[in-house]
Formats: structure tokens, sequence, C-alpha cells
């Protein structure tokens, strides 16, 4: 039976193309809000065009990207936001399994649990690293305070190279760890029942029902939090910002904050927008090399 098209009466398509027809205003201005941007900045990483002369603009092809390869503050950005990604993702990943096994049972007070958990994810980044950064005033911060009342020497958190990049981690994880523990509960809330039954009457240990059927069956909702959190992190830029600014020296600069100095206090737009093709490039190719995995776990899960 054909359906009629009310809209476009004299025309005969398939409910199929009537509805990509319905969209296409809608996906065409996406793409160009997306297209045009990421067009323009890869056009950008090929040219020289320095804001102290900004008349002088030209293309000079991989100039760019050969002088961040030979720049040390290049690898070690890269360096610092590898090193920022991984712990920040994998303590909030373990945090959040944890707290997503204890609170997977239903009731008043695990809801309100879990309501003040997730206080941290619908907080602005900028808010949270504002709020950080005077909590970790040497002088003035109740983070030291507490401290010194069980006569504990605090570090200067945010100043001394050797805790600043932690200080701004711990922040991260803070922030985060309510999103990896609302993926992971609603994973362990969707798993079916039947395999857990069958290893409590086999007398199967709690550590063994993890291991063996806990962590199999949840693969795919572990993979997309990982996913999604680790491109997230990857990209943090504004908690950094407002906590240290990318200091002491470079200790905390993750690869946006070199982009940000490279366009804003440089003023070498061609090489900021390198470094921006670049973040692409490795959180792409990541993104992808999960995705495939996760697609190769989600068919081995299918056909057990």
């Amino acid at each position: 039976m054909k359906t009629t098209n009310r809209l476009f009466p004299k025309w005969h398509l398939k409910d199929k193309y009537l509805g990509v027809l319905y969209v296409l205003p809608a996906l065409l201005l996406l793409l160009a809000m997306i297209l045009y941007p990421f067009i323009y900045c890869i056009n950008l990483s090929l040219q020289k065009w320095d804001l102290f002369k900004p008349d002088e603009r030209y293309y000079i092809g991989f100039t760019n990207y050969n002088s961040l390869f030979i720049d040390p503050n290049f690898w070690n950005s890269l360096k610092i936001t590898i090193i920022f990604t991984v712990v920040s993702v994998t303590v909030s990943f373990i945090i959040g399994l944890v707290l997503a096994n204890l609170l997977a049972r239903r009731g008043r007070f695990v809801s309100a649990l879990r309501t003040v958990f997730v206080l941290p994810m619908i907080i602005a980044p900028i808010v949270i690293g504002t709020g950080f950064k005077y909590l970790y005033d040497p002088t003035s911060g109740i983070l030291n305070y507490v401290l010194s009342l069980i006569r504990i020497t605090a570090p200067a958190w945010t100043t001394n190279p050797n805790t600043a990049l932690l200080s701004v981690i711990m922040v991260d994880i803070w922030q985060w760890t309510p999103f990896m523990f609302l993926i992971l509960i609603a994973g362990i809330q969707g798993l079916p029942k039947g395999p857990f039954e069958a290893a409590a009457c086999d007398g199967v240990s709690r550590w063994q029902i993890l291991k063996n059927v806990t962590f199999p069956l949840m693969k795919p909702a572990i993979l997309i939090a990982l996913i999604f959190r680790a491109i997230d992190s990857f990209r943090t830029f504004d908690t950094i910002y407002a906590i240290t600014s990318g200091g002491p020296g470079m200790v905390t600069t993750t690869l946006n904050l070199f982009a940000y100095i490279k366009a804003f206090k440089m003023y070498k737009l061609g090489e900021a927008a390198a470094v921006a093709i670049i973040i692409w490039i490795i959180v792409f190719t990541f993104s992808q090399l999960l995705l495939k995995y996760l697609g190769t776990t989600q068919k081995v899960v299918q056909k057990k």
C-alpha cells in the first residue's frame, strides 16, 4: 500500500527517501557547522600567519608540522597529555566501577547517594577549576589548613612542579568519575540475571563472578565509557587553564594549552592550527581502534 505525500503530492517518493528529504536541511546545516571550521583549520595549518604581521599570510606546506615535530615543548605537551589522560581515566574507571557495584541495588538511600555522586559532573569545568584554585592556595586554601590540623606539611600544590600535574589530575578525577559511574551502573543493571543465578547455585565466589561473568558481559558498556572519557580527558583545557594556566613552567601544559599558547601568546596561528589537526588525528585514530575492538567484542558476546 502506497503512502500519500501530503507535503509534496506530485512527488512519488519512497518513505526512506522522504525521510532523508525531511532531515536534509538540518543535516546540511550541521555539516556546514562541522566541515567548514575543520577544512578552514586544515587550510590554516598549511599557512604561515603571524599576527604580529597580519598582512603576511601565505602557504608554506607542511612547514608548521615540521616545526612542531622538532620542538621539544610539543613532545613534552604530548607526554603530559598522555599521562593526564591515562591516569585520570584509569582511576576514575576503577572508582566508578566500585561505586557502581556498591550502588547497583535499588532503594531510597541508594538513590539519594546516586544524586550526590553526579553533582560534580553538572558543574561547569571553569567554575570547578576556579574553585579548586582557591582550595589549593598554600596560604588561605582549606586543603592545606585541614592537613595542618593533623600536622602534615602540605606542599604548594599548584606551584610545585612535583605536585602541579597531580593536582589537576585529581580535579579531573573528582569531576568526571560520576560519568563513569552512570554508564557502568546502567550496564550492571541491564545485565541478565540468569548467569548470576547459575553461578550462585554453583557456589562461585564473588570475585569469580565479577571476573568471569560481570566483566565479559559488561565489555560494551566499559568500552563506551572508556572511549568517551578518554576523548574528553585528552581534550581538557578549561579546568587546567583555570588552575595552573599550564604552569609552573610547562609542567601542566597539555596539547590544548600548547595550541592556546601558540595562537594567543605567540600569535602563530598556523602552528596552532597544526596542533589542533594533530589532536584530531590522535583522537580519531584512538576512537576508531576502540570502536573496532568494541564491534569485535559484541560479535563474540553474541556468539556466546
